[in-house]
């Protein structure tokens, strides 16, 4: 069976449903999915601390009132959770039938360790803390360099009283859920150990007994899926062997995730595949729904890309998260999403926007990261941007409209020069001379660009200087791409690079 995964986080859009909580605001998760390609609808049973469904083992939300319940969203949220107790629902049980219905699968996820409740206030007044959390607070990791935002909360792993509660909580969850198998999220937040005291082999021990459970309910063989961390090398660091779990033949498919909010159309996909070269186990990339730029939503360009990217590599499929971030229902663009990184052919000659990502220091050590500083004239920086389609092949064939390269920096006077070389080539600009916006420009800009994004954080109101070039298509390998920049002329400050992109689009009917 070729399976194409979706992801519901099993939480987010319950709450913000208006009127009366109603059957229908559970059944939709399943609903949204009806005549779309998805095959496999993972659904979140553990957000954040707590569960949605009534467990032995875990707290659904709701279990204390804090603070935070007396308004807006967490109120609407205690409330809901109210009257799920007291009409007995199932959370998932009712999304897993109404899949059948639908013709769907459905595979519960367990989050492994997730940091949501220890971020915006202290876990001990956040309203998805759990019991476990706060009658084992000695347990929590505690003040280190971790890499997200309230991983000091977490708790560590080395003790066997947290991994025998998560185990239990996989147990329950494989038994109550896993008629078609399960999934086991570590990417929420890639924190099981303090930073070198990482055990792989702990966490080994719970996959196979995940596995053993599953093997236990009998029948053909239910598919194990993990998500991970984006290469093989951090997701060792933090703890996940998933090279021994290939080899052990614990999992049937690895899912490759980016390593923050932003979209990650270059995730490497090549080395996971490598991995699992004649064992039969799948690979699955999954980019996330932000952008880095603009008002923060990746768009359908660039959804596109990362599929082109993911599909060129060898990707046996394609993994959707988050996309209900953009926006429920979902709507228009994002049925064009799923729809179109659906397959390879749905992505043929289909506009994309590739982009150089900010994320990507964790696979590109051999280039410069964005932003990257020009300093002194003569200093030079290179951004690689991968391309998973053949440019010059529809150039040749006459159904590529346009192959532009474009180049946003935060600052550059009238009389300095940086120029452009794409994979080893001079490039000539195919715009005037580069010119600082208008007021109105800055202020539309603003008005688009969301703060938290990194655009935001790095240019502010700023819109930037942007170099464009309309260069030769058969200068683009398919594959990696090479753009290096040199400071030729001026002494103004630092010249910073803030985005390079490659927007291709097509034609092939008038």
């Amino acid at each position: 069976m070729r399976r194409y995964f979706y992801n519901d986080d099993g939480d987010t859009c319950l709450s913000q449903y208006r009127g009366p909580f109603t059957p229908r605001m559970v059944a939709d998760a399943a609903d949204a999915l009806a005549g779309t390609a998805v095959t496999t609808l993972v659904y979140c049973v553990a957000p954040s601390d707590l569960v949605n469904y009534p467990s032995q083992v875990a707290d659904m939300p709701g279990w204390r009132r804090t603070p935070s319940h007396e308004s807006g969203h967490y109120r609407r949220q205690y409330e809901f959770y109210q009257h799920v107790r007291r009409e007995g629902w199932d959370i998932p049980r009712m999304v897993m039938e109404r899949c059948a219905g639908l013709g769907l699968e459905f595979m519960p996820s367990v989050r492994m360790n997730d940091a949501h409740f220890g971020q915006k206030v202290h876990p001990t007044e956040h309203p998805w803390t759990s019991r476990f959390w706060l009658e084992h607070q000695d347990l929590a990791m505690g003040p280190a360099d971790f890499p997200f935002w309230g991983n000091e909360h977490l708790h560590d792993f080395r003790h066997p009283e947290v991994r025998a509660y998560r185990q239990a909580l996989l147990d329950e969850v494989i038994d109550r859920y896993g008629d078609q198998g399960v999934e086991l999220d570590w990417t929420r937040h890639y924190t099981f150990f303090r930073p070198g005291e990482a055990r792989p082999d702990l966490l080994t021990d719970m996959v196979v007994r995940a596995r053993q459970r599953l093997d236990a309910r009998g029948g053909a063989r239910r598919p194990l899926i993990v998500r991970v961390a984006p290469t093989v090398q951090s997701s060792r660091a933090c703890g996940l062997d998933v090279a021994t779990w290939v080899r052990r033949g614990l999992v049937d498919y690895v899912v490759p995730s980016s390593p923050s909010r932003y979209i990650s159309v270059d995730l490497p996909v090549h080395e996971w595949l490598e991995l699992v070269a004649g064992t039969g186990v799948e690979v699955h990339p999954s980019p996330d729904s932000a952008s880095p730029f603009g008002d923060g939503q990746a768009t359908v360009g660039m959804y596109r890309a990362a599929a082109s990217n993911a599909y060129a590599l060898g990707a046996h499929g394609f993994y959707v998260f988050n996309l209900f971030c953009q926006g429920f229902p979902l709507d228009g663009d994002q049925y064009r999403i799923l729809r179109d990184v659906a397959h390879p052919a749905a992505l043929d000659r289909r506009d994309k926007l590739f982009l150089a990502s900010p994320d990507a220091a964790l696979w590109r050590p051999d280039t410069d990261i964005l932003p990257m500083k020009l300093e002194a004239v003569g200093s030079t920086a290179q951004v690689a941007i991968q391309v998973g389609d053949d440019v010059g092949r529809h150039q040749a064939d006459g159904t590529l409209r346009q192959a532009r390269l474009r180049l946003c920096l935060d600052y550059l006077e009238p009389d300095e020069e940086v120029s452009v070389r794409l994979n080893g080539q001079p490039l000539e600009s195919g715009s005037p001379r580069p010119r600082r916006a208008t007021q109105r420009e800055v202020v539309a800009h603003t008005r688009q660009v969301s703060a938290w994004t990194y655009e935001g954080r790095e240019l502010g109101s700023n819109p930037g200087i942007w170099l464009e070039f309309d260069a030769d298509p058969s200068l683009y390998n398919s594959g990696d791409n090479r753009i290096s920049l040199r400071r030729e002329r001026g002494v103004g400050p630092p010249i910073q690079v803030v985005r390079a992109e490659l927007r291709v689009r097509y034609g092939y009917c008038d």
